[in-house]
């Protein structure tokens, strides 16, 4: 048992134990530090506009700095810590989907979540005729942005804290394994509960050695890593993939973007691609946890020396342990 904020009290439970509906749903993770939250008022704009697009009204509760400093306290998490802030729909659309179906005569239907964290549904049937045939993936997609019982009314919020190795500056440069991705995923730009691609492909670069992917696409754009923004340091300019288009538009990516100026650089967000990562100067990773991270090698390429960065070390991070 656990201490977790959900929907506006504290309570001793298991995270993820409310009935609510596994993969409707966005997140976001937060850096903590000395019991306080990082960056929270940006975290809580992302995920309330994600949550929004996922068919959550207005009226959906999400914790403020003070609820999540007093969970923080309830864990006795005074250092390094990291925050899940995660945000489900309470019914299970799937069974209502199953409803539907048969109410309109056709056989069952199988639902599973896509790489995208929409529903999509598998048919076992022949299509009907065309006075019939319906696509009940779409019938889903509607239902997921109606207010009211309809859709299944009630989303759930739940803040759940544990403690994070606080690495900071120190963390050692990351190795990047280079893997390819058809394109960037429709919802890149959400981060939602349908995360298994992103996972996958960290799992594989660890086996091959790696610390981290680095995804590109089939036209040879950079989209970003499993976990982290990607960032390209080269003379001046501090260059990173457009969001949503390509990526998410991370917290410590926004941070970095109004703080660039006082390392001397430009913040650009442009397409990058392969051969111009192997051209940096530096490349960094960053994330709201880990902060900024080095990036030592990818794709054959090393690098060993990163002065912009000990400049970023001065200046100072958001981040635990920084």
């Amino acid at each position: 048992m656990t201490t977790v904020w959900r929907d506006g009290h504290l309570i001793e439970s298991k995270p993820g134990t409310a009935p609510v509906e596994a993969g409707w749903g966005a997140f976001t993770t937060v850096g903590c530090d000395g019991g306080h939250p990082l960056l929270w008022t940006r975290h809580r704009s992302r995920l309330a506009a994600s949550l929004r697009m996922l068919g959550a009204g207005n009226d959906v509760t999400l914790p403020d700095e003070s609820a999540l400093r007093e969970l923080l306290r309830a864990g006795g998490l005074n250092g390094a810590a990291r925050l899940r802030v995660v945000g489900r729909r309470r019914r299970i659309l799937a069974r209502k989907s199953h409803r539907l179906a048969t109410k309109a005569g056709d056989m069952p239907q199988s639902a599973t979540f896509s790489r995208f964290g929409v529903l999509d549904v598998l048919s076992s049937t022949t299509p009907r005729p065309s006075g019939r045939k319906h696509h009940i993936s779409r019938h889903l997609a509607g239902l997921a942005t109606q207010r009211g019982e309809k859709c299944g009314r009630g989303w759930t919020v739940e803040a759940s804290a544990s403690v994070v190795e606080a690495v900071g500056p120190d963390a050692p440069p990351a190795r990047l394994s280079l893997q390819r991705w058809r394109a960037a995923p429709t919802l890149a730009g959400h981060k939602t509960l349908a995360r298994l691609p992103w996972d996958m492909a960290r799992e594989l670069a660890r086996r091959e050695g790696a610390d981290d992917a680095l995804l590109v696409d089939e036209e040879g754009h950079v989209l970003e890593t499993a976990i982290a923004n990607v960032w390209l340091c080269r003379g001046h300019d501090l260059r990173t993939p457009p969001a949503p288009e390509r990526c998410l538009p991370g917290i410590m990516r926004g941070w970095l973007f109004e703080n660039a100026a006082a390392l001397g650089l430009q913040a650009l967000e442009c397409d990058l691609t392969e051969a111009d990562l192997l051209g940096a100067d530096e490349l960094w990773i960053s994330n709201a946890v880990g902060g900024v991270r080095r990036v030592a090698s990818v794709a054959g390429r090393e690098w060993r020396s990163w002065p912009c960065f000990e400049r970023l070390i001065l200046l100072g991070v958001p981040a635990p342990g920084w």
